[in-house]
C-alpha cells in the first residue's frame, strides 16, 4: 500500500504468516524513515498490529496478556515504521495509523466476511491561539499557543476516523480560542466511495480568519494522492484536499 509521504511515496509492506496457533508480522519492504518528525516507533507499530489482528478475531474480548502471545510482529530497524534516533517520531500517528488498513488488506482474501475496507484517517490541523487576556495574574501577551482540531475523516459504514476514535472540539470553544470562525461543516454526497457497504463520508469545513492577521496553519492530513482503498466490488474513497 502506498501513502503519502514528505519526500515522496512511501510504500508499507506487510507479510502475514499463520502457523499452528501463531500469527506472526513481517514489515520488511517498507519504506525507510523520512525528514519530517512523523516517524513510527516500533511500540506503535506493533500496537497497531495487534489491533488490527484483534478486531478482526476476537474485538469482544478484554485486552489481556494471552490474547496477544500467539502474536508475533517484526518491522526492520530503521523503516518508517520502527524508527531509530535521530529520526523524530512526535506525529507518528500520522503515518502509524495505515498500519491497520494495511493488515486489513493483506488478511481480506482469509478473512473477506471480516474484513474492513480503507478508512480516510485522523486529520489533525494546528492553528495559533491568541491569548491577549489579562488577568489579575499576568499581564497582556500576544504569544501565540498551538491549538489543534482534528478535521476527521470516516471509516467504512461509519463517520469516525479510524483506528483512533478522536472527537472534534466543539465549534464554540474553537472560535473563542483561535478567534477564527467556522462558517460551515457538512458532509460530501458520494465521497466515502460506492458498494454495497458505502463508507462514511467526508466533511468539508470551512473556516474564515478573523485574527486581524495572517495565520500559518500545519496540517498533518493524508489520503490527498492515494484514496483510501475501496475492497473486492467496492469503489474507493475520496480524495482529501485543502483550498483557500
Amino acid at each position: 500500500m502506498q501513502v503519502e509521504g514528505f519526500d515522496g511515496p512511501c510504500d508499507y509492506v506487510v507479510r502475514i504468516d499463520i502457523k499452528g496457533d501463531g500469527v506472526s508480522f513481517d514489515f520488511t519492504g517498507t519504506s525507510g524513515c523520512v525528514r519530517a518528525g512523523v516517524n513510527v516507533p516500533f511500540c506503535y507499530t506493533n500496537a497497531m498490529a495487534l489491533h488490527a489482528i484483534k478486531s478482526l478475531l476476537l474485538p469482544t474480548i478484554p485486552n489481556n496478556a494471552g490474547s496477544i502471545a500467539p502474536i508475533s510482529v517484526l518491522a526492520p530497524p530503521g523503516c518508517i515504521l520502527n524508527a531509530q534516533p535521530p529520526f523524530a517520531t512526535g506525529g507518528r500517528h500520522a503515518m502509524g495509523h495505515f498500519v491497520t488498513p494495511l493488515v486489513y488488506g493483506a488478511l481480506a482474501e482469509a478473512a473477506p466476511d471480516r474484513a474492513q475496507a480503507g478508512s480516510g484517517n485522523d486529520e489533525p490541523r494546528h492553528f495559533p491561539r491568541h491569548a491577549a487576556r489579562r488577568t489579575a495574574r499576568s499581564p497582556p501577551s500576544t504569544s501565540p499557543l498551538a491549538v489543534t482540531e482534528r478535521f476527521a475523516t470516516s471509516m467504512g459504514g461509519c463517520t469516525l476516523p479510524h483506528p483512533s476514535n478522536m472527537a472534534v472540539v466543539p465549534v464554540e470553544v474553537w472560535e473563542t480560542l483561535t478567534h477564527t470562525t467556522i462558517e460551515s461543516k457538512k458532509l460530501v454526497p458520494d465521497s466515502g466511495g460506492p458498494g454495497r457497504w458505502r463508507g462514511g463520508l467526508g466533511q468539508d469545513v470551512v473556516l474564515r480568519n478573523d485574527t486581524g492577521h495572517p495565520v500559518v496553519t500545519l496540517g498533518m492530513g493524508n489520503r490527498t494522492m492515494f484514496p483510501a482503498l475501496g475492497m473486492f466490488a467496492g469503489g474507493d474513497g475520496a480524495l482529501a484536499r485543502t483550498r483557500d
